[in-house]
């Protein structure tokens, strides 16, 4: 597990998963996208109610071939 502590978030079992718990999605989006992850979860408070910001971040996860999921 490799915690980047400035985004926020975990990755787990060489890029398999990526755990983001706090922070702001937004922020680590591209972040996220670089290292190419099978799957991520995101806490859905993270998104403060923004629908919109959540149906992005999807769409682009969707676009780059990963699974994402809120929880």
């Amino acid at each position: 597990t490799k915690t980047i502590e400035a985004n926020r978030y975990f990755v787990i079992n060489a890029n398999e998963l990526v755990l983001q718990l706090s922070g702001t999605p937004e922020a680590v989006i591209n972040d996220i996208l670089s290292i190419n992850p099978k799957k991520v979860i995101m806490l859905d408070r993270l998104f403060e109610n923004n629908d919109q910001l959540k149906t992005n971040t999807f769409l682009q996860f969707k676009d780059a071939g990963v699974d994402f999921r809120t929880v």
